[in-house]
């Protein structure tokens, strides 16, 4: 058997599998990319607690997690170094039924699915645990919490894709040995950057070369026309991004295209209408070159080899 990661005693969860007479609930946890906890699920209808020196609560009054098909989400399970996988339907309350407040169901401030529009899960990981109960149970009065005899880890790794559908969304997630197919070594010798633009190895503040601006008449969803001045640095916003700030997309990001005469082209289209007025922050591009970069006066991380001979050249 599994090391436990809690029981209620040595032994506890041992000896209640050899009964053959238990229940069960799963344990949804959430993680950003560094770390840090986002939420905390469970499928039972009451909270699950679990005492020091795990001292953490799983909220049974949350989004309801379902399968995606038959009586449990879908998994994939093998011996060896294969991939594992594991997917699941995650289906926001549309209304708290204790407190009447329209979509309860918040992850870093917003309603459930809007958060994963945003990218609020991108680079995220989950780790779903399995409770064990003698018997499911009962609150004495109001929403209680309750605590397992035992708690096994059954999956652990990184979200890699969230596909909304009506009313929810399809999430799937793979095991820690995905990362076993990385390939290596990590950096390569590439005539362009190699750095993500204001990510680890670049250095660059976003904020610093970024602009204010607001959306002018004659404006669509896949074209935002405004007499923002150029940003700092590359001097275009071509292959940077556009942030809306206020009206119906406000919190939506998206890459741009092309940037020309004022006009952005974003590579997808903002999901509602855009109104003459709608602010906006956008960010100045990089097309990874070393010509570019020391237009932003960041030779000195420059992550290409401009001096590599194209590959009609080489021979």
């Amino acid at each position: 058997m599994k090391t436990p990661i809690w029981e209620s005693a040595p032994g506890a969860l041992e000896a209640l599998l050899e009964t053959d007479s238990f229940v069960t609930c799963d344990l949804y946890t959430y993680a950003a990319a560094g770390g840090s906890i986002l939420c905390r699920y469970c499928t039972a209808d009451i909270d699950i607690t679990i005492p020091s020196p795990i001292s953490a609560t799983w909220l049974g009054r949350a989004p309801l997690h379902g399968p995606v098909g038959g009586q449990r989400p879908l998994a994939h399970w093998k011996v060896g170094l294969d991939v594992d996988s594991w997917q699941w339907r995650v289906s926001p309350r549309k209304r708290d039924p204790f407190t009447n407040q329209p979509y309860p169901d918040k992850l870093l401030g917003k309603p459930w699915l809007e958060s994963i529009r945003v990218g609020n899960l991108d680079g995220s990981t989950i780790q779903v645990d399995r409770a064990y109960f003698a018997s499911w149970p009962v609150s004495a009065a109001g929403w209680g919490k309750a605590t397992p005899v035992g708690v096994l880890t059954i999956f652990a790794g990184p979200i890699v894709a969230a596909d909304l559908d009506q009313g929810g969304t399809i999430i799937t997630a793979n095991d820690y040995r995905v990362l076993l197919q990385e390939a290596m070594p990590r950096q390569v010798y590439t005539l362009f950057c190699r750095h993500l633009l204001y990510g680890p190895g670049c250095f660059l503040s976003q904020p610093a070369f970024s602009v204010n601006g607001t959306v002018a008449g004659g404006s669509t969803p896949a074209a935002i026309h405004s007499a923002i001045a150029a940003p700092p640095g590359s001097g275009t916003y071509s292959l940077g991004k556009i942030a809306m700030t206020s009206g119906q997309n406000a919190g939506f990001i998206r890459f741009v295209r092309q940037w020309t005469g004022g006009v952005f082209t974003p590579i997808a289209p903002f999901p509602y209408p855009v109104n003459t007025g709608d602010a906006f922050t956008a960010s100045a591009g990089c097309d990874k070159t070393k010509a570019t970069c020391a237009l932003f006066a960041n030779s000195d991380n420059y992550g290409g080899e401009d001096f590599i001979p194209a590959p009609e050249t080489a021979i």
